[in-house]
């Protein structure tokens, strides 16, 4: 046979690398066969070097030249001239005769076996053990053959699926066959876990002279659960010559890797199905995932850092780029984390931000007296032009915005800045408070305390802590920076900006760092993870509580952000949401619309405001059916109307994860909440693609502490 495949080398008239080259087209004829017929189908199998699964292909005499010639004891048929050159020598078993009958095959005829080669193009089989059924086979007066029908079964390669078809030379014998496109299966290329691609189609033609009939499609490879079929005309349809029907096929990868699987369409064909290989690559998108930033202003209008200097006005907009500034990638986010920074308000206003090219919500970010400086950290997703815009409702306000971070659109800059920190949801809880932990008491000015937390096997994957800080009867008017701790405090931003004797929170994402034994730094902070709180002036006690943890995909379950419309949910003043002001030590349910939530979400970013408490007071928001902990969002004095952010985790029942509980200790207080986004389970974990819980309950449960002691070590530090 090696003697054999050299001499259909020299035969052929098409060169091929390893298979039928894709770039064939076999456009069937207009008019379908009659007979006599010359032709020959092939459907391919496996991975076979002659033709791999996928590749079916039909050639007549409309456009090729069939020949059937003697050959030693046997025959040997040839197609040529078309777009496909076939060579297929057949000898009968050793001192037997060929004619209409069933014979198995080998590479070389014995006693047993017959001899078929097949030959398409430049290949032809390295094992050729098979089958050959000839249904007609016809001689003239003189002995020579006037006529030849044969089904062939060959196993290629060594593939446990055989290459099949059907052979035909002035034959009167009807024959079943068609083909499909694409030749080379479906490759999806990289899809997120759980992402879904758009639809494929495979088209199905009918190319042999008897009618075909197809069943219904399957799909088979151990990859399988990773696809879906969707509209399958093929299913018991009949086609005649030319006919078509289709089937479409979409990825959901449900696993990390390299995904297969083959779609099956049956039919009656020599082959008996189409068998289309499907393939899909299962990759840990970045969508969602947060970054953490170097605190960065990009927004002063002081000194025209990010728009024209001088005051914002009644109903004046900033329209401030944030892609491609402070560290902001300049495509490929979907929202932008700032702490936004008020001053010298003449009279008394609020902010509104939102993403640029979209209608003004009605909403606010951060509400203000005439002459107050305060910041609110806020999470809004990017506009057109990477923009992000800033209105004032009256009077004229001086107004700042530090980056602190961003969240990833999609998979834009995943091979630069790979995968961000998914937030791992914690039952809120004081990390520390100054006035009853901390070795030195209130931070002073122009110091700062280094935190270090043992996350155990997380510690190294942490990228980021959500908390909210509380400056708490501060001596003089600063402000205070939370950061990664590595390095002296980043100059020219704030965290949070305060007043003498006043208490002020700020909800925070703060960056972190593992910690290393310094001069500053004992050797027991090793491998932990670390902040740092810097204080500008006087001195301030401070209050840290944690709501959640940024950390890579290590930690299964992690919660990815989805940005939304910002939109009012609770308004107590008019009932929406909580039925009335909230009394002292009462606590009113929130329920989220399913607009924001879906099964998948765990958590809400909000934007609170309390309204003109009777007297000083705070709020505590947390999941509903919880048990309240010890921990604050907002602390406003009497009188007053201030925000802050708050991402909080839901609670309910089983299947409706959608309320919050807020809680007030004391007086009488309204309260509004704006939604900013959604965080989401992310659908399949990184680690063994399991599907998540059904129920909206986290995998991440074991990972909620309730008043656990994370902070392990603090020391003190000074410039």
């Amino acid at each position: 046979m090696r003697a054999f495949r050299v001499a259909i080398a020299g035969i052929a008239a098409i060169a091929a690398t390893l298979a039928i080259p894709p770039s064939i087209s076999l456009a069937a004829a207009a008019d379908p066969p009659t007979a006599p017929y010359d032709a020959f189908t092939i459907d391919g199998a496996g991975n076979s070097w002659l033709s791999p699964a996928g590749q079916s292909y039909t050639v007549d005499d409309s456009a090729s030249t069939f020949s059937l010639t003697t050959w030693n004891t046997g025959l040997w048929f040839q197609v040529t001239g078309g777009p496909l050159s076939v060579d297929a020598p057949i000898l009968p078993p050793t001192g037997g005769t060929l004619g209409v009958g069933s014979y198995q095959t080998a590479a070389t005829a014995d006693a047993d076996h017959a001899m078929f080669g097949l030959g398409v193009g430049s290949h032809g089989c390295d094992q050729e053990d098979g089958t050959l059924n000839i249904t007609e086979y016809t001689v003239d007066d003189s002995g020579a053959v006037t006529a030849l029908a044969a089904t062939y079964s060959v196993d290629c390669d060594a593939e446990v699926l055989p290459v099949t078809g059907e052979i035909r030379w002035h034959s009167t014998k009807d024959y079943v066959a068609a083909t499909q496109t694409p030749t080379n299966g479906f490759a999806f290329g990289n899809l997120d876990l759980g992402q879904t691609s758009a639809p494929k189609t495979v088209t199905v033609t009918a190319t042999g002279s008897q009618p075909v009939h197809f069943q219904t499609a399957s799909l088979g490879g151990k990859s399988g659960a990773s696809f879906s079929l969707g509209a399958d005309t093929c299913s018991n349809a009949t086609l005649s010559y030319g006919d078509t029907c289709t089937v479409t096929i979409t990825a959901k990868p449900v696993a990390s890797g390299a995904l297969q699987t083959d779609l099956v369409i049956p039919d009656d064909t020599a082959a008996g199905n189409r068998v289309i290989p499907v393939t899909a690559t299962g990759v840990v998108g970045a969508a969602g995932t947060y970054f953490p930033l170097p605190p960065t202003r990009i927004l002063d209008t002081r000194n025209g850092n990010g728009t024209p200097a001088g005051m914002l006005g009644v109903g004046g907009i900033i329209h401030l780029q944030v892609e491609g500034r402070g560290g902001v990638p300049a495509n490929g986010v979907s929202a932008v984390v700032l702490n936004v920074t008020v001053t010298s308000g003449t009279v008394a206003s609020f902010l509104t931000v939102w993403p640029e090219g979209s209608a003004r919500p009605g909403v606010s970010n951060i509400d203000f007296p005439a002459g107050w400086t305060g910041a609110n950290n806020t999470t809004v997703a990017i506009g057109s032009g990477g923009k992000v815009d800033i209105y004032n409702l009256t009077g004229r306000v001086t107004v700042i915005a530090d980056v602190i971070g961003y969240y990833a659109k999609d998979d834009t800059n995943l091979s630069t800045q790979g995968v961000g920190g998914q937030l791992i949801p914690y039952e809120p809880q004081r990390l520390y408070d100054t006035r009853e932990d901390a070795p030195t008491g209130a931070i002073s000015g122009g110091s700062w305390d280094w935190f270090w937390l043992d996350f155990g096997e997380l510690n190294g994957h942490i990228k980021a802590l959500a908390l909210n800080i509380t400056a708490v009867n501060p001596a003089t008017a600063g402000f205070l920076t939370a950061w990664n701790g590595q390095g002296d405090p980043p100059t020219g931003t704030s965290t949070l900006n305060y007043d003498p004797h006043k208490t002020v929170p700020n909800m925070t994402i703060v960056p972190t760092s593992v910690c290393h034994k310094t001069d500053d730094l004992p050797a027991s902070c090793e491998g932990q993870t670390m902040f740092a709180v810097y204080n500008s002036a006087g001195s301030t006690d401070v209050l840290i509580d944690l709501f959640g943890a940024y950390a890579d995909t290590t930690a299964k379950g992690g919660l990815r952000y989805r940005p939304v419309t910002p939109v009012r949910i609770t308004d107590s003043r008019n009932g929406q949401g909580l039925n009335g002001a909230l009394g002292s030590g009462a606590t009113g349910t929130v329920t989220v619309p399913n607009t924001v939530v879906n099964n998948l979400t765990e958590s809400v970013a909000l934007n609170v405001t309390a309204v003109a408490p009777t007297v000083d007071t705070y709020l505590t928001l947390y999941p509903a059916g919880d048990t309240r902990p010890l921990s604050s969002n907002l602390d406003p004095a009497k009188g007053t109307t201030v925000a802050n952010t708050a991402n909080i985790p839901l609670g309910g029942v089983p299947g409706l994860y959608n309320r919050f509980s807020v809680y007030n200790h004391t007086g009488t207080i309204n309260v509004l909440a704006d939604v900013q986004g959604a965080f989401d389970v992310y659908p399949y974990t990184a680690v063994d693609g399991q599907l998540p819980p059904t129920d909206g309950v986290s995998p991440n449960t074991a990972l909620k502490k309730q008043n656990d002691h994370l902070v392990t070590g603090i020391a003190h530090g000074t410039r």
